[in-house]
């Protein structure tokens, strides 16, 4: 923020976020040094009521907030569920395992059947590279001798939970779900890598565009939360397409990418320091304390890395409180300077959730009025701090046949925010002109022409505005 200066609408959301991720890693840290086994089972219990959620829409199910299609816990975001659930299923896993009980096999096998009808590449990439890595764990401290005798029953209540889930997968027909392949999972294996077309080509397209942007701010990045507000400019360039695709893309499908753009390459080296010191960390404690829960925990990290690298996975509230809670579930056991019990550490943590509220109450609230009055009037009613860019601009698209004198000003506070936006600039445009004020007309044409140079219906337009602003040019000089 310091490089690229401070904007309201983009940093303290931004802030909101990262202090309430802070919050949870503290307290998870310390609630896992007195009872970190009911931490992880409270965890997995989460993600099991996910899961039953997603699994009762998957069956045919009617949910009570199915108009709104976008919660985060149903298959309306089917990378959101797979994600959430696959970064549960390790610690599921080794519950079940060291400490068998019927609930843990049934909450591993709902995680893992969510997670396999959620079809969600990415979520399956993070548990493959997950479970190879806790393999070579596992063999390195049979090696060294190391290796703790596991419950035969525990090892059976892992696999049934396998089992199970593998027979309610091809049990039914799930009739929630509309998938066009005779065999979905089938297709969807044999799709993990590619990238020529569908969602691989999309991701592909995404990254052009983000390195493009990187190697024009390599440094400290173009600032939290402006991904969406500069990659317009740049997908031309990047892709040789229309920049429309960037339109309905808010973050792109990949934190990695996101988080280089945004922050450059020093905060892309702080986050992979802080990842690497946890990995580190908890390496360091399976190989000396045979803690195989531990281990999950750390598989459970891993899988949230990969994803991250192929999905928004850290832009998602409940997805970010979990990998907070994973993060701070791996720091309980590290040496510490400070005893996080004393009065200044409960000080700290205390203001930042309380800041975390007063950041989030006006965002709230606007929302709130957006959504009770969606025209131009409410946007201009919005303070700074309050003002969210990708609603506002919904309102603007939705509110285009409004008359000018409140839709120009509400487009003009829209474009002071996102200033590349092709369709905001032309209604812009439009109003421009039906003032009769054709060289403001022509400058924010040019812009949207500059950002989608294959709309023909723009160029068409900036043409006869530059036409008409030369006759009215002409037709001044010639004025006595």
């Amino acid at each position: 923020m310091a490089a690229n200066g401070f904007s309201a609408p983009f940093s303290l959301p931004w802030l909101a976020l990262q202090l309430s991720a802070f919050v949870t890693v503290a307290t998870a840290c310390e609630a896992a040094g007195k009872r970190r086994d009911a931490l992880a089972d409270g965890l997995v219990g989460a993600g099991v009521i996910v899961a039953l959620i997603a699994l009762h829409e998957a069956s045919g199910g009617k949910l009570l907030w199915e108009l709104a299609r976008r919660p985060g816990a149903t298959f309306a975001n089917r990378n959101a569920v797979g994600g959430y659930c696959a970064i549960l299923v390790p610690m599921a896993l080794a519950r079940a395992t060291l400490k068998p009980h019927p609930l843990r096999t049934f909450a591993a096998s709902t995680l893992l059947l969510t997670v396999a009808l959620c079809r969600a590449r990415s979520s399956w990439m993070g548990l493959l590279v997950a479970g190879l890595l806790a393999t070579a764990a596992l063999i390195e401290l049979k090696r060294r001798g190391m290796l703790p005798v596991l419950p035969r029953s525990g090892l059976i209540s892992a696999c049934i939970a396998a089992l199970v889930a593998a027979a309610a997968l091809n049990a039914g027909a799930w009739a929630g779900l509309r998938w066009k392949d005779s065999a979905p999972l089938k297709s969807s294996v044999s799709r993990m890598l590619e990238y020529d077309s569908g969602t691989g080509l999309s991701r592909v397209e995404q990254h052009q565009v983000g390195l493009a942007m990187l190697s024009a701010q390599p440094l400290f990045g173009f600032g939290p939360g402006r991904w969406r507000r500069e990659a317009p400019r740049f997908a031309h360039a990047a892709t040789q397409q229309h920049a429309r695709f960037i339109g309905p893309l808010w973050n792109p499908a990949s934190d990695l990418l996101r988080h280089a753009v945004e922050t450059g390459l020093f905060g892309l080296a702080a986050a992979a320091a802080m990842a690497l010191s946890l990995l580190v960390g908890a390496r360091r404690r399976v190989t000396q304390g045979r803690d195989l829960l531990t281990l999950a925990t750390l598989g459970s990290l891993v899988v949230a890395l990969v994803i991250s690298g192929f999905d928004a996975l850290l832009t998602r509230p409940p997805s970010v409180a979990l990998v907070a809670a994973v993060a701070g579930m791996l720091r309980s056991d590290c040496d510490r300077r400070v005893e996080f019990s004393s009065s200044w550490a409960g000080i700290w943590v205390s203001l930042a959730a309380v800041a975390s509220v007063c950041i989030s109450a006006p965002r709230y609230l606007a929302l709130k009025s957006l959504s009770e009055d969606f025209s131009s009037t409410a946007v201009l009613r919005l303070g700074r701090f309050q003002f969210p860019p990708l609603e506002a601009l919904l309102v603007i698209m939705s509110a285009r046949r409004e008359g000018c004198s409140t839709l120009a000003p509400a487009a003009a506070v829209v474009d002071t925010y996102l200033p590349n936006e092709p369709n905001n600039l032309l209604v812009l445009a439009r109003c421009a002109e039906q003032q009769g004020q054709w060289s403001t007309a022509a400058d924010y044409l040019r812009r949207a022409h500059a950002i989608e140079p294959h709309d023909p219906g723009t160029e068409l337009q900036l043409k006869d505005a530059l036409s008409r602003e030369s006759s009215g040019a002409k037709a001044g000089e010639a004025r006595p």
